[in-house]
Protein backbone atom coordinates (compact mmCIF):
# COMPACT_ATOMS: atom_id res chain seq x y z
CA UNK A 1 0.00 0.00 0.00
CA UNK A 2 1.36 3.33 -0.99
CA UNK A 3 1.65 6.13 1.77
CA UNK A 4 2.32 9.56 1.34
CA UNK A 5 0.16 12.96 2.27
CA UNK A 6 -3.07 13.09 1.11
CA UNK A 7 -3.02 8.85 0.35
CA UNK A 8 -5.50 7.53 -1.52
CA UNK A 9 -5.05 3.82 -2.10
CA UNK A 10 -7.44 2.28 -4.41
CA UNK A 11 -7.39 -1.19 -2.54
CA UNK A 12 -10.20 -2.80 -0.47
CA UNK A 13 -10.60 -3.97 3.12
CA UNK A 14 -11.53 -7.77 4.12
CA UNK A 15 -13.47 -7.46 6.72
CA UNK A 16 -15.36 -4.38 8.61
CA UNK A 17 -13.21 -4.93 11.83
CA UNK A 18 -10.51 -3.32 10.14
CA UNK A 19 -12.47 0.01 10.66
CA UNK A 20 -12.70 -1.01 14.19
CA UNK A 21 -8.85 -2.40 15.20
CA UNK A 22 -6.00 -0.32 16.09
CA UNK A 23 -3.71 -3.32 17.39
CA UNK A 24 -2.76 -6.45 15.82
CA UNK A 25 -5.97 -8.40 14.41
CA UNK A 26 -6.11 -11.41 11.98
CA UNK A 27 -9.15 -12.17 9.88
CA UNK A 28 -10.49 -14.43 7.24
CA UNK A 29 -9.60 -14.40 3.87
CA UNK A 30 -12.39 -13.94 1.50
CA UNK A 31 -12.94 -15.26 -2.07
CA UNK A 32 -15.24 -11.86 -2.12
CA UNK A 33 -14.41 -8.44 -2.01
CA UNK A 34 -16.62 -5.74 -2.23
CA UNK A 35 -17.11 -3.18 0.17
CA UNK A 36 -14.59 -1.01 0.91
CA UNK A 37 -14.06 1.13 3.78
CA UNK A 38 -12.41 4.26 3.77
CA UNK A 39 -10.73 5.60 6.85
CA UNK A 40 -9.86 9.45 6.88
CA UNK A 41 -7.47 10.80 9.41
CA UNK A 42 -6.36 14.00 10.58
CA UNK A 43 -3.40 14.81 12.68
CA UNK A 44 -3.36 18.46 14.58
CA UNK A 45 -0.15 19.49 16.05
CA UNK A 46 0.18 21.62 18.83
CA UNK A 47 1.85 24.49 16.46
CA UNK A 48 -1.80 23.78 14.50
CA UNK A 49 -0.09 22.42 11.84
CA UNK A 50 -2.49 19.53 10.25
CA UNK A 51 -2.04 16.41 8.19
CA UNK A 52 -4.92 14.80 6.50
CA UNK A 53 -4.46 11.29 4.88
CA UNK A 54 -6.90 8.91 3.70
CA UNK A 55 -6.98 4.92 3.30
CA UNK A 56 -8.51 2.08 1.35
CA UNK A 57 -7.28 -0.93 2.51
CA UNK A 58 -6.95 -4.47 1.13
CA UNK A 59 -6.94 -6.70 4.72
CA UNK A 60 -7.34 -6.20 8.14
CA UNK A 61 -4.00 -6.40 9.15
CA UNK A 62 -2.86 -3.92 6.48
CA UNK A 63 -5.42 -1.42 8.01
CA UNK A 64 -4.19 -2.31 11.73
CA UNK A 65 -0.48 -2.08 10.60
CA UNK A 66 -0.64 1.15 9.19
CA UNK A 67 -2.98 3.02 12.04
CA UNK A 68 -0.91 1.76 14.64
CA UNK A 69 3.08 2.55 12.83
CA UNK A 70 2.29 4.70 10.77
CA UNK A 71 -0.95 7.27 12.87
CA UNK A 72 -1.21 6.56 16.30
CA UNK A 73 3.09 5.46 16.99
CA UNK A 74 4.68 7.13 14.33
CA UNK A 75 7.76 9.50 15.66
CA UNK A 76 7.06 11.13 12.98
CA UNK A 77 3.67 12.80 14.72
CA UNK A 78 4.85 13.19 17.49
CA UNK A 79 7.29 16.90 17.32
CA UNK A 80 9.27 15.39 19.29
CA UNK A 81 7.92 14.61 23.13
CA UNK A 82 4.27 16.10 21.94
CA UNK A 83 1.77 13.64 20.78
CA UNK A 84 -0.66 15.60 18.31
CA UNK A 85 -4.11 15.24 17.90
CA UNK A 86 -5.26 12.25 15.74
CA UNK A 87 -9.10 11.47 14.74
CA UNK A 88 -9.77 8.71 12.23
CA UNK A 89 -13.22 8.20 10.80
CA UNK A 90 -14.65 4.86 9.16
CA UNK A 91 -18.23 4.33 7.89
CA UNK A 92 -19.77 0.86 8.30
CA UNK A 93 -22.13 -0.26 6.65
CA UNK A 94 -24.03 3.63 7.31
CA UNK A 95 -22.41 3.57 10.89
CA UNK A 96 -19.78 6.05 11.79
CA UNK A 97 -16.59 5.05 13.93
CA UNK A 98 -14.62 7.48 15.29
CA UNK A 99 -11.24 6.49 16.82
CA UNK A 100 -9.03 9.46 18.11
CA UNK A 101 -6.17 10.39 20.46
CA UNK A 102 -5.95 13.61 22.94
CA UNK A 103 -3.43 16.18 21.99
CA UNK A 104 -0.38 15.42 24.12
CA UNK A 105 -1.80 12.53 25.54
CA UNK A 106 -2.43 8.66 26.12
CA UNK A 107 -5.69 8.50 25.91
CA UNK A 108 -7.44 6.91 23.13
CA UNK A 109 -11.28 7.02 23.22
CA UNK A 110 -13.49 5.11 20.15
CA UNK A 111 -17.33 6.18 19.96
CA UNK A 112 -20.37 5.42 17.25
CA UNK A 113 -23.49 6.85 18.04
CA UNK A 114 -25.43 4.71 16.25
CA UNK A 115 -23.63 1.78 17.47
CA UNK A 116 -23.89 2.85 21.18
CA UNK A 117 -20.28 3.08 21.26
CA UNK A 118 -18.57 5.67 23.97
CA UNK A 119 -15.15 4.17 25.09
CA UNK A 120 -11.84 5.78 26.22
CA UNK A 121 -8.87 3.99 27.05
CA UNK A 122 -6.16 5.32 29.39
CA UNK A 123 -2.96 3.78 29.63
CA UNK A 124 0.49 4.78 31.30
CA UNK A 125 1.89 4.98 27.84
CA UNK A 126 -0.03 5.28 24.31
CA UNK A 127 0.81 1.68 23.88
CA UNK A 128 -1.07 0.54 26.48
CA UNK A 129 -3.87 2.62 25.39
CA UNK A 130 -3.91 0.46 22.20
CA UNK A 131 -3.35 -3.03 24.99
CA UNK A 132 -6.66 -1.85 26.53
CA UNK A 133 -8.74 -1.24 23.38
CA UNK A 134 -7.48 -4.39 21.79
CA UNK A 135 -8.99 -6.17 25.03
CA UNK A 136 -12.27 -3.84 24.73
CA UNK A 137 -12.36 -4.75 20.80
CA UNK A 138 -11.24 -8.84 21.94
CA UNK A 139 -14.80 -8.86 24.31
CA UNK A 140 -17.65 -6.79 22.69
CA UNK A 141 -17.11 -7.80 19.28
CA UNK A 142 -20.03 -9.92 18.61
CA UNK A 143 -22.42 -7.59 19.91
CA UNK A 144 -20.89 -5.18 17.78
CA UNK A 145 -21.52 -7.46 14.83
CA UNK A 146 -25.31 -8.16 15.51
CA UNK A 147 -25.80 -4.35 15.90
CA UNK A 148 -24.64 -3.43 12.60
CA UNK A 149 -26.45 -7.05 10.84
CA UNK A 150 -29.69 -5.94 12.76
CA UNK A 151 -29.69 -1.88 13.76
CA UNK A 152 -28.46 -0.46 10.50
CA UNK A 153 -30.99 1.01 8.84
CA UNK A 154 -30.57 -1.04 5.33
CA UNK A 155 -28.88 -3.86 6.68
CA UNK A 156 -29.95 -7.22 5.07
CA UNK A 157 -31.65 -8.81 8.51
CA UNK A 158 -33.18 -5.80 10.54
CA UNK A 159 -33.12 -3.08 8.05
CA UNK A 160 -35.74 -1.55 6.36
CA UNK A 161 -35.68 -3.68 3.62
CA UNK A 162 -34.32 -6.19 5.87
CA UNK A 163 -35.94 -9.97 5.79
CA UNK A 164 -36.96 -9.90 9.28
CA UNK A 165 -39.31 -6.70 8.94
CA UNK A 166 -40.29 -8.24 4.85
CA UNK A 167 -41.08 -11.77 5.75
CA UNK A 168 -44.35 -11.24 7.75
CA UNK A 169 -45.83 -9.67 4.78
CA UNK A 170 -44.86 -13.29 2.68
CA UNK A 171 -46.30 -15.40 5.12
CA UNK A 172 -49.31 -13.01 5.19
CA UNK A 173 -50.10 -13.98 2.05
CA UNK A 174 -49.41 -17.68 1.92
CA UNK A 175 -53.08 -18.05 1.76
CA UNK A 176 -54.33 -15.50 -0.55
CA UNK A 177 -54.28 -12.05 0.30
CA UNK A 178 -56.98 -8.90 -0.56
CA UNK A 179 -59.09 -10.18 -3.60
CA UNK A 180 -56.72 -13.57 -3.70
CA UNK A 181 -57.77 -14.42 -0.25
CA UNK A 182 -59.00 -17.91 -0.01
CA UNK A 183 -61.46 -17.32 2.74
CA UNK A 184 -63.17 -15.00 0.20
CA UNK A 185 -64.02 -18.37 -1.89
CA UNK A 186 -65.24 -19.78 1.11
CA UNK A 187 -68.10 -17.35 2.26
CA UNK A 188 -69.01 -16.40 -1.55
CA UNK A 189 -70.35 -20.31 -1.29
CA UNK A 190 -67.94 -21.20 -4.05
CA UNK A 191 -65.35 -24.13 -4.14
CA UNK A 192 -61.45 -24.32 -3.20
CA UNK A 193 -59.21 -25.86 -5.57
CA UNK A 194 -55.48 -26.35 -6.06
CA UNK A 195 -53.99 -23.22 -7.97
CA UNK A 196 -50.37 -21.77 -8.31
CA UNK A 197 -49.64 -17.89 -8.12
CA UNK A 198 -46.63 -16.21 -9.44
CA UNK A 199 -46.05 -13.19 -8.37
CA UNK A 200 -43.07 -10.57 -9.44
CA UNK A 201 -42.66 -7.89 -7.00
CA UNK A 202 -40.86 -4.21 -6.66
CA UNK A 203 -40.15 -2.16 -3.77
CA UNK A 204 -37.53 0.23 -3.33
CA UNK A 205 -36.33 1.82 0.88
CA UNK A 206 -34.96 4.97 1.14
CA UNK A 207 -32.84 5.68 4.64
CA UNK A 208 -29.86 7.59 5.53
CA UNK A 209 -29.46 9.28 2.24
CA UNK A 210 -28.95 5.91 0.95
CA UNK A 211 -31.44 3.82 -1.42
CA UNK A 212 -32.31 -0.13 -1.39
CA UNK A 213 -33.81 -1.87 -4.64
CA UNK A 214 -36.12 -5.26 -3.83
CA UNK A 215 -36.64 -7.51 -6.41
CA UNK A 216 -38.44 -10.43 -5.48
CA UNK A 217 -40.28 -13.30 -7.50
CA UNK A 218 -42.44 -15.64 -4.86
CA UNK A 219 -44.04 -18.97 -5.82
CA UNK A 220 -47.34 -20.38 -3.82
CA UNK A 221 -48.85 -23.29 -4.34
CA UNK A 222 -52.06 -24.08 -2.93
CA UNK A 223 -52.74 -28.04 -2.38
CA UNK A 224 -56.32 -28.37 -1.69
CA UNK A 225 -57.70 -31.23 -0.04
CA UNK A 226 -61.35 -32.19 1.01
CA UNK A 227 -63.49 -29.52 2.91
CA UNK A 228 -61.53 -26.99 2.66
CA UNK A 229 -58.23 -28.41 4.08
CA UNK A 230 -55.18 -27.30 1.83
CA UNK A 231 -51.31 -28.17 2.20
CA UNK A 232 -49.82 -24.64 1.25
CA UNK A 233 -46.58 -23.82 -0.01
CA UNK A 234 -44.71 -20.28 -0.86
CA UNK A 235 -41.14 -20.01 -2.21
CA UNK A 236 -40.32 -16.18 -2.13
CA UNK A 237 -36.61 -15.53 -4.19
CA UNK A 238 -34.90 -12.01 -3.72
CA UNK A 239 -32.47 -9.75 -4.68
CA UNK A 240 -31.48 -6.66 -3.18
CA UNK A 241 -29.36 -3.98 -4.40
CA UNK A 242 -28.40 -0.98 -1.65
CA UNK A 243 -25.85 1.29 -3.28
CA UNK A 244 -24.55 -1.41 -5.71
CA UNK A 245 -24.02 -3.62 -3.24
CA UNK A 246 -26.08 -7.05 -3.33
CA UNK A 247 -27.52 -9.50 -1.16
CA UNK A 248 -29.63 -12.43 -1.38
CA UNK A 249 -32.33 -14.19 0.15
CA UNK A 250 -34.79 -17.43 -0.38
CA UNK A 251 -37.00 -19.34 1.61
CA UNK A 252 -39.74 -22.03 2.09
CA UNK A 253 -42.73 -21.40 3.88
CA UNK A 254 -45.49 -23.69 4.55
CA UNK A 255 -49.05 -23.86 6.24
CA UNK A 256 -51.50 -25.86 6.90
CA UNK A 257 -55.39 -24.51 6.25
CA UNK A 258 -57.79 -25.51 9.14
CA UNK A 259 -61.41 -24.86 8.10
CA UNK A 260 -62.57 -23.87 11.46
CA UNK A 261 -65.62 -22.97 9.59
CA UNK A 262 -66.24 -26.46 8.92
CA UNK A 263 -65.51 -27.62 12.41
CA UNK A 264 -67.65 -25.32 14.90
CA UNK A 265 -70.91 -22.57 13.29
CA UNK A 266 -69.45 -19.82 12.62
CA UNK A 267 -72.54 -18.26 10.90
CA UNK A 268 -71.93 -15.75 8.07
CA UNK A 269 -68.08 -15.35 8.99
CA UNK A 270 -65.47 -17.92 7.09
CA UNK A 271 -62.58 -18.51 9.51
CA UNK A 272 -59.61 -20.61 8.62
CA UNK A 273 -56.49 -21.23 10.97
CA UNK A 274 -52.98 -21.57 9.48
CA UNK A 275 -49.86 -23.11 11.87
CA UNK A 276 -47.09 -21.45 9.66
CA UNK A 277 -43.20 -22.74 9.15
CA UNK A 278 -40.75 -21.34 7.42
CA UNK A 279 -36.47 -21.87 6.60
CA UNK A 280 -34.11 -19.78 4.85
CA UNK A 281 -31.21 -17.87 4.10
CA UNK A 282 -29.39 -14.66 3.43
CA UNK A 283 -26.25 -13.77 2.08
CA UNK A 284 -24.55 -10.60 0.71
CA UNK A 285 -21.81 -9.48 -0.77
CA UNK A 286 -20.98 -7.00 1.90
CA UNK A 287 -18.25 -8.98 3.65
CA UNK A 288 -19.51 -8.31 7.12
CA UNK A 289 -22.53 -9.29 6.50
CA UNK A 290 -22.24 -13.55 7.23
CA UNK A 291 -24.34 -16.06 5.67
CA UNK A 292 -27.45 -16.65 7.90
CA UNK A 293 -29.57 -19.42 8.43
CA UNK A 294 -33.38 -18.11 9.38
CA UNK A 295 -36.00 -20.12 10.98
CA UNK A 296 -39.60 -19.24 11.85
CA UNK A 297 -43.29 -20.54 13.26
CA UNK A 298 -46.60 -18.93 13.86
CA UNK A 299 -50.13 -18.99 13.25
CA UNK A 300 -52.15 -17.33 11.29
CA UNK A 301 -55.95 -16.36 11.66
CA UNK A 302 -58.20 -15.47 8.70
CA UNK A 303 -61.73 -14.38 8.99
CA UNK A 304 -64.12 -13.91 6.17
CA UNK A 305 -66.80 -11.53 7.08
CA UNK A 306 -69.48 -10.08 4.77
CA UNK A 307 -70.68 -6.53 4.48
CA UNK A 308 -73.34 -6.40 2.25
CA UNK A 309 -73.60 -4.59 -1.07
CA UNK A 310 -70.88 -6.44 -2.83
CA UNK A 311 -68.29 -5.27 0.22
CA UNK A 312 -66.64 -7.65 2.19
CA UNK A 313 -63.89 -8.03 4.70
CA UNK A 314 -60.65 -9.77 5.71
CA UNK A 315 -59.00 -9.52 9.02
CA UNK A 316 -56.10 -11.43 9.36
CA UNK A 317 -54.14 -11.68 12.93
CA UNK A 318 -50.71 -13.08 12.63
CA UNK A 319 -47.64 -14.31 14.88
CA UNK A 320 -44.50 -15.53 14.16
CA UNK A 321 -41.10 -16.37 15.91
CA UNK A 322 -38.03 -15.56 14.21
CA UNK A 323 -34.63 -16.87 14.67
CA UNK A 324 -31.45 -16.05 12.92
CA UNK A 325 -28.18 -17.65 13.20
CA UNK A 326 -24.81 -17.22 11.10
CA UNK A 327 -23.92 -20.01 9.61
CA UNK A 328 -20.32 -19.85 10.28
CA UNK A 329 -20.53 -18.00 13.70
CA UNK A 330 -17.54 -15.76 12.89
CA UNK A 331 -15.40 -18.93 14.17
CA UNK A 332 -13.00 -18.26 11.27
CA UNK A 333 -12.54 -14.11 12.20
CA UNK A 334 -10.21 -13.65 15.16
CA UNK A 335 -9.84 -10.86 17.52
CA UNK A 336 -6.53 -10.92 19.54
CA UNK A 337 -6.33 -14.14 19.03
CA UNK A 338 -9.87 -14.97 20.10
CA UNK A 339 -12.63 -16.40 18.05
CA UNK A 340 -15.97 -14.08 17.30
CA UNK A 341 -19.38 -15.69 18.55
CA UNK A 342 -22.29 -13.66 17.54
CA UNK A 343 -25.06 -13.91 19.56
CA UNK A 344 -28.30 -15.26 18.18
CA UNK A 345 -31.12 -12.80 16.90
CA UNK A 346 -34.43 -13.91 18.27
CA UNK A 347 -37.64 -11.29 17.26
CA UNK A 348 -41.52 -11.99 17.74
CA UNK A 349 -43.48 -10.40 15.69
CA UNK A 350 -47.00 -9.19 14.99
CA UNK A 351 -48.81 -8.44 12.04
CA UNK A 352 -52.37 -7.04 12.30
CA UNK A 353 -53.95 -6.34 8.83
CA UNK A 354 -57.89 -5.69 7.58
CA UNK A 355 -58.73 -5.92 3.89
CA UNK A 356 -62.05 -4.25 2.29
CA UNK A 357 -62.86 -6.50 -0.92
CA UNK A 358 -65.32 -4.92 -3.24
CA UNK A 359 -66.54 -6.87 -6.73
CA UNK A 360 -67.58 -3.94 -9.17
CA UNK A 361 -70.60 -4.64 -11.23
CA UNK A 362 -68.38 -4.01 -14.29
CA UNK A 363 -66.39 -6.42 -16.27
CA UNK A 364 -63.57 -6.40 -18.47
CA UNK A 365 -62.56 -8.90 -21.02
CA UNK A 366 -65.21 -11.00 -19.52
CA UNK A 367 -64.26 -10.73 -16.44
CA UNK A 368 -65.21 -9.62 -12.80
CA UNK A 369 -63.50 -6.01 -11.99
CA UNK A 370 -62.23 -6.14 -8.39
CA UNK A 371 -60.48 -3.75 -6.08
CA UNK A 372 -59.20 -4.00 -2.38
CA UNK A 373 -57.49 -1.21 0.07
CA UNK A 374 -55.42 -3.15 3.09
CA UNK A 375 -53.78 -1.62 5.92
CA UNK A 376 -51.55 -3.68 8.20
CA UNK A 377 -49.63 -3.12 11.18
CA UNK A 378 -46.63 -4.99 12.34
CA UNK A 379 -44.88 -4.96 15.42
CA UNK A 380 -40.98 -6.62 16.65
CA UNK A 381 -40.27 -7.73 19.79
CA UNK A 382 -37.18 -9.42 20.86
CA UNK A 383 -33.48 -8.40 19.54
CA UNK A 384 -33.73 -4.91 18.89
CA UNK A 385 -33.30 -4.32 15.40
CA UNK A 386 -33.42 -0.54 13.10
CA UNK A 387 -37.17 -1.72 12.56
CA UNK A 388 -39.03 -2.63 15.65
CA UNK A 389 -43.01 -1.44 13.94
CA UNK A 390 -44.36 -0.34 10.50
CA UNK A 391 -47.37 0.24 9.18
CA UNK A 392 -48.38 -0.54 5.34
CA UNK A 393 -51.35 0.33 3.34
CA UNK A 394 -52.14 -1.27 -0.02
CA UNK A 395 -54.29 -1.08 -3.12
CA UNK A 396 -54.88 -3.83 -5.23
CA UNK A 397 -56.99 -3.84 -8.65
CA UNK A 398 -57.66 -7.50 -10.45
CA UNK A 399 -59.79 -9.75 -12.83
CA UNK A 400 -61.70 -12.50 -11.25
CA UNK A 401 -61.67 -15.64 -13.45
CA UNK A 402 -64.26 -15.82 -16.16
CA UNK A 403 -64.14 -19.87 -16.07
CA UNK A 404 -62.92 -22.47 -13.71
CA UNK A 405 -59.84 -24.50 -14.03
CA UNK A 406 -57.86 -26.75 -11.47
CA UNK A 407 -54.25 -26.41 -11.82
CA UNK A 408 -52.86 -29.98 -12.76
CA UNK A 409 -49.42 -30.38 -13.81
CA UNK A 410 -49.12 -31.20 -17.63
CA UNK A 411 -45.89 -30.76 -19.13
CA UNK A 412 -45.90 -34.33 -20.29
CA UNK A 413 -49.33 -34.02 -22.20
CA UNK A 414 -48.45 -29.92 -23.29
CA UNK A 415 -44.75 -31.01 -24.78
CA UNK A 416 -46.86 -33.80 -26.90
CA UNK A 417 -49.02 -31.06 -28.23
CA UNK A 418 -46.64 -28.92 -29.55
CA UNK A 419 -44.34 -31.70 -30.87
CA UNK A 420 -47.33 -32.87 -32.71
CA UNK A 421 -48.35 -28.86 -33.63
CA UNK A 422 -51.75 -29.73 -32.66
CA UNK A 423 -52.25 -25.90 -33.12
CA UNK A 424 -56.27 -25.71 -32.32
CA UNK A 425 -55.66 -27.59 -29.39
CA UNK A 426 -53.22 -25.70 -28.07
CA UNK A 427 -54.63 -22.52 -28.66
CA UNK A 428 -58.28 -24.07 -27.09
CA UNK A 429 -56.06 -24.75 -24.16
CA UNK A 430 -54.08 -21.45 -23.97
CA UNK A 431 -57.12 -19.57 -24.16
CA UNK A 432 -59.18 -21.95 -21.41
CA UNK A 433 -56.01 -21.68 -19.39
CA UNK A 434 -56.49 -17.79 -19.71
CA UNK A 435 -59.54 -17.24 -18.58
CA UNK A 436 -59.29 -19.23 -15.88
CA UNK A 437 -56.73 -16.94 -14.86
CA UNK A 438 -56.97 -14.74 -12.16
CA UNK A 439 -54.91 -11.30 -12.49
CA UNK A 440 -53.87 -8.50 -10.28
CA UNK A 441 -51.38 -5.20 -9.85
CA UNK A 442 -50.69 -3.86 -6.52
CA UNK A 443 -48.95 -0.88 -4.60
CA UNK A 444 -47.88 -0.84 -1.13
CA UNK A 445 -46.70 2.48 0.82
CA UNK A 446 -44.74 1.65 4.29
CA UNK A 447 -44.59 4.01 6.80
CA UNK A 448 -41.65 3.79 9.77
CA UNK A 449 -39.46 5.12 11.99
CA UNK A 450 -35.92 5.55 10.51
CA UNK A 451 -37.61 5.29 6.50
CA UNK A 452 -37.34 8.98 4.82
CA UNK A 453 -39.52 6.94 1.79
CA UNK A 454 -40.45 3.38 0.93
CA UNK A 455 -43.13 1.99 -1.86
CA UNK A 456 -43.79 -1.54 -3.83
CA UNK A 457 -45.14 -2.57 -6.89
CA UNK A 458 -46.30 -5.75 -8.23
CA UNK A 459 -48.01 -7.93 -10.45
CA UNK A 460 -49.73 -11.74 -9.68
CA UNK A 461 -51.12 -14.54 -11.59
CA UNK A 462 -53.01 -17.54 -10.09
CA UNK A 463 -54.19 -20.50 -11.93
Amino acid sequence: MRTDNNLMSKRRPNNFWAALAISAISAPVYSGDFSPITTHVEITYLDGQRLFETYEFSTAQEFSDTIDHKVINNPAYDHGADRPLVVATSDIQGNPVVISTSSNSNRITMTSESLGIHESFDGATRKDSVKQLEFWVKNNSGGIFQKVNAESALSTIGGVSGYLPRTPGLDSAIDGSGLSANVLKELAGGERESHLSVLTGFASYNADGKTADVYSFPISYNWEFKDGWALLLNVPLTYIETDGIASFSGSVGSGLRIPMSKLIDTGKVKWDLVPLFRVGAIGSEQNNVETSVIYSGGLQSNLGIPVGKGYNMVVQNQYNYYTVESVKAYTDLLVGGNSIEIPTISNSIYRNSVQLVKDFDYHLFGRTLMADITFADTRITGTKLAIDNQQEIGFDIGLRPASKSKFKLEALETAKEVLAIDKKKLVKKARHKLASTEFKLSFKYTIATGIDSAYGFSSSFSF
